[in-house]
């Protein structure tokens, strides 16, 4: 749910962008990146790790302030 809109912000998903790391923090499934997505609160901003086209990015994400408290 909250994946979503904030990726849809950032442009992330264009081309099966494939999400590495959140915050220097390295994600290898949906578990990992739903850990370290808890952790988030609204306001905040998100550095996101990505491959997209064979090379490796990072995408700054600002949190949006109404996605606050939400249960994963």
């Amino acid at each position: 749910m909250f994946v979503i809109p904030a990726m849809e912000y950032a442009q992330v998903g264009e081309s099966y962008d494939l999400i590495i790391g959140i915050d220097g923090s390295r994600v290898s499934n949906f578990l990992d990146f739903q850990d370290r997505m808890r952790e988030v609160r609204g306001g905040e901003l998100v550095y996101l790790s990505v491959v997209r086209d064979g090379h490796r990015k990072q995408i700054t994400v600002k949190v949006p302030t109404d996605m606050v408290n939400l249960a994963w």
